[in-house]
Formats: structure tokens, sequence, C-alpha cells
């Protein structure tokens, strides 16, 4: 790339900065590619600067502007998406890509800060989480490996002990940096990842024979001390860590057409314990528990006018067609004073929008927005905004 400037950052990390106006990350030990590639001079670049009290790096190009934690980006389109989620503490957007890269959106402009290439090399990045800090991300693949990277210079970390080489679906962090991961495995594997150095796979959890296929996905709730885990039969089951419980008034989804739900939860399964006893009494379930989970018996809720669910679901309050493909992540942020939802799908695109149903916009696309001006949201067509009456 005809490097103009390079500085050493570490023993093991090099920056530099050349004629192409991209800023490179490089390692001792992955010589092949960058790490991290910074994106948004444009023109040469002629020195890199690096801040290390904060890891920080600072690049200067010809045309006078000096990037930084500030860079702005260029837009790229076509990568398939895989996940997305928000960093609160960074106030950005992260995309995970088929093609294992990440990138990292700044929340109030739709602009790109940063980019991880070639995460897991070639094999497919599934799934993201941060730690409790938010400064660091935890990717997974489908090849079954799970890394540990640092936000503020794209640096991986560390490399978790793979269990099985079986695809790494989702991941939750827990609030003492206790990493849950499920997959194709059929199992809860927990890592410390406040370890500094080799973090082994903690295989306490009793999950196995529990689910009795793949895993899709899991996710906690810190304010009712709970994880569920759902699984590819349409099975979610309530994993219960503490018995301290709060309000929470919604909740949010999406399915594989690309259509976003919304549910009002503010009543339901108040009484978890008692529904999921009726659930076992009416359809003889019995299903074993075990130390990690007072809660293991499954507990279903439909998206439809239908009853034939186990449990009676909560009340949907509406919904619309917020991709043209399958949504592949869904999360509830909050963004200058105000909630919205970040949705990633398999068109490639990933969207913000407010919980009435407005768009604030497409990360990566050519206008830049302003999140605190509600005015320039794009009102949505609700295709289908249905309420249902409690029964």
């Amino acid at each position: 790339k005809n490097p103009q400037c390079s500085k050493v950052m570490r023993p093991a990390l090099m920056v530099t900065g050349g004629c192409d106006r991209s800023v490179r990350l490089w390692t001792r030990f992955v010589t092949t590619h960058p790490v991290a590639t910074l994106l948004g001079h444009r023109a040469t670049i002629l020195d890199v600067a690096i801040y290390q009290p904060v890891g920080q790096i600072l690049s200067y190009s010809r045309d006078a502007v000096r990037g930084g934690g500030g860079l702005t980006a260029e837009i790229q389109y076509g990568q398939a998406l895989s996940c997305a989620l928000y960093n609160p503490t960074l106030r950005q957007v992260v995309t995970g890509h088929v093609n294992s890269s990440v990138s990292l959106w700044d929340v109030e402009t739709g602009r790109r800060r940063l980019q991880i290439l070639n995460a897991h090399g070639e094999d497919e990045l599934i799934c993201l989480e941060l730690d409790s800090s938010h400064k660091r991300l935890i990717t997974g693949a489908r090849n079954g490996t799970i890394k540990v990277w640092n936000l503020l210079n794209g640096l991986n970390l560390h490399k978790l002990e793979p269990v099985t080489n079986s695809e790494v679906t989702s991941l939750t962090c827990l609030h003492d940096n206790k990493l849950l991961a499920v997959g194709w495995s059929q199992r809860i594997i927990q890592y410390d990842i406040a370890a500094d150095l080799y973090v082994r796979a903690d295989m306490s959890w009793k999950s196995s024979g529990v689910h009795k296929a793949d895993i899709l996905a899991v996710c906690q709730c810190p304010a009712l001390g709970a994880v569920a885990t759902a699984s590819h039969d349409g099975e979610v089951i309530i994993w219960s860590l503490s018995s301290d419980q709060s309000e929470n008034t919604f909740l949010v989804s999406g399915d594989t057409t690309g259509w976003l739900q919304i549910w009002d939860i503010s009543h339901y399964a108040l009484d978890i314990q008692h529904k999921v006893s009726q659930c076992q009494e009416k359809n003889n379930n019995n299903k074993k528990k075990n130390k990690n989970c007072a809660l293991c018996a499954p507990m279903y809720f439909s998206n439809s006018l239908s009853t034939q669910s186990v449990c009676e679901g909560p009340t949907l309050l509406q919904c619309w067609k917020a991709h043209q493909a399958g949504l592949v992540s869904v999360e509830v942020l909050e963004a200058a004073d105000r909630l919205f939802i970040l949705t990633a799908s398999a068109d490639t695109s990933a969207a913000l929008w407010t919980k009435d149903g407005d768009r604030v916009g497409t990360f990566g696309q050519e206008v830049v927005w302003n999140i605190a001006d509600a005015a320039a949201y794009q009102r949505w067509v609700l295709l289908v905004c249905i309420k249902l009456q409690e029964q």
C-alpha cells in the first residue's frame, strides 16, 4: 500500500498510513493483512501519532485534516450483515458481516468510525457481544471460535478456548464479565473474560439435554435476573439467576421475513413461577431442573390471534416491515434521551427506528442524520398495525 509513515504502538502492534488515505493497524502475529482499518481521510496521510495513555491513534493528511477518535468514514455497501448491537458507552453501533468484518458506526450521524477486517479469517462471523465495560467486543464464528477485541484500537486481545468446532450462534455477557455462549452444541458454555491470559471454558451449567435442538439465541434481563435461551424447534427456556424484579414495559422482536413486532409486557409473566407450573401441569411436561436454573420449563408466545400457544402471550401493540429480507438482529437502545430500535437484516442494511415506527436512517447512507432532530425522521408507512384486546 506504499505506506508514507508508521509508528509502533507497542511491541506487538504497528500503525501505518499512506497514499491510499487509510490508517492500518498491524500485529507481528498476523502479517498477511491488517487487524483493523481506519477510513475517512480524503488525501495522502503524511504522519501518524499514538497517544499511549488511552490507546488513541492520531493521523494527519496532506489536505491539513487531522484524524483520530473522530475519523469520518467512506460508505461501503454489499456486505451481508449477520448481527448488530449498540454500545451506549462509546455511542456507537457495531455491525458484524458474513465476510468476517466488523464496522463501528457513530449513532448520532450514521458514519463509520472503525473497521476490523478478517476477524475470523475466512469463517463467517455470526454474533457479537460487549463486555461489562463496553470497551471490549466479543465475536463468535461459524467454526466455533470466540475472540475478544479492543474497541478503541481494533486489536485482538485473545481467543477463548473452543469446546467444539460447531457454530456459535449467540453470546451474552453477565454483569461480572461472565460470558455465556450457545450454538449448535445445544449447551450453555460459560467463560470468565475478566482473565488476562488464556480463557478456559466453564462447563458448570447443567444444560446438556435440556434443549432438543440447536440453540439459536441467548439474552438476559438484568433487572429480572433471568437468562432466556431459544432453540430451532421454537422452544424458549427461562433460566433464573436471582429473584430481584423491576418493571419492564415493552419487548421488541423480529422475524425471518423482515417484520418488526412491539409487544406490551408491562403486565406479562409477573408470576412466571406460577405460569410455568400451570404449563407443566397442563401439558404433563416433566423437565429437569438444575442448580443454575430455577425455571427450565419452556414458555411460548405467538404473534398471531390464535390461542394455540401453551401459555398466553403478551399483547402485540404494532408491527411493520422494517427490511426486505429477514432480521438477523434487533436491539432497544437509548440515545439523545430517547428510546430507539436498532435492526440489522440479511438485505445488507442496518437501520435505526423510533418505537413509534419513524425511521431515523440507514447506517452508511449518503445523507448524514442528526439524531436529535426528530423532525427529520422518516415517517415509515405501517403496513400492518395490530391492536389485540386483552383476553
